[in-house]
């Protein structure tokens, strides 16, 4: 009976050990794949971007243009076509700008006339399929040790605009007001569920290739994701 009791010790400490090394494991991955990242995105944007090299699979489909990537449901197609875009702005960042968007999908439908859509710039649909796929890949990267040296270097302190919102010292119409006067996005203006730590943090937004529309998307995962604790 001793031995058992011994023996499920050892067994019950043996996988604890082995689910940290696990945990370890995947945060060093991710800490890796963000440093990686951050090297490749030390590459300016070039001022004529140039679409990638297509998989021959990809390729074929839109040289006879495929009506598969214009599918209202899941289309693998469309699905790949976004990968490889994705790919090619992540060679220089992870956060790319409204101009970055516009950059990849002028040149995509300039190049494709056929996967324009009915909205104005021709290509709201595939505008949305990218923005998500950024949202999505950027997920796991989010509490990795490199991502909180990102918030170190381009993060700013609170001026007395922020102190005096979050102290609650100045009314909602008051802070609106100043925000916009101040030229910040009017999101931080709102009374958004978000903590104190990201009310301490304003985004330089232009040294993250970021610009207002972009940040107030990703203010809304965050506090999407802050709802669900």
């Amino acid at each position: 009976m001793k031995q058992q009791v011994i023996f499920l010790k050892e067994l019950e400490r043996l996988k604890r050990s082995s689910s940290m090394e696990q945990e370890t494991g995947v945060e060093t991955s991710s800490e890796i794949q963000m440093h990686h990242t951050q090297q490749k995105c030390c590459e300016p944007w070039p001022a004529v971007f140039s679409l990638p090299d297509f998989p021959p699979e990809l390729n074929e489909s839109l040289q006879r243009k495929d009506p598969s990537f214009k599918k209202k449901e899941k289309s693998h197609l469309r699905s790949l076509l976004i990968q490889v875009l994705f790919d090619s702005i992540t060679k220089y960042t992870w956060y790319p700008s409204h101009k970055i968007y516009t950059d990849v999908l002028g040149s995509l439908i300039k190049r494709f006339p056929f996967l324009k859509d009915t909205s104005p710039s021709g290509h709201d649909t595939l505008l949305h399929c990218l923005r998500n796929k950024f949202k999505k890949e950027r997920i796991p990267l989010v509490h990795s040790s490199a991502v909180q040296e990102m918030k170190k270097k381009f993060g700013v302190k609170r001026n007395a605009l922020d102190i005096s919102v979050s102290d609650g010292l100045v009314s909602e119409e008051e802070q609106t007001k100043r925000c916009k006067t101040a030229n910040f996005p009017v999101l931080l203006c709102t009374d958004n569920p978000v903590s104190t730590q990201s009310q301490e943090i304003i985004l330089n937004l232009e040294n993250i290739g970021e610009d207002q529309l972009s940040f107030q998307e990703h203010i809304t995962v965050i506090n999407a994701e802050l709802r669900k604790r």
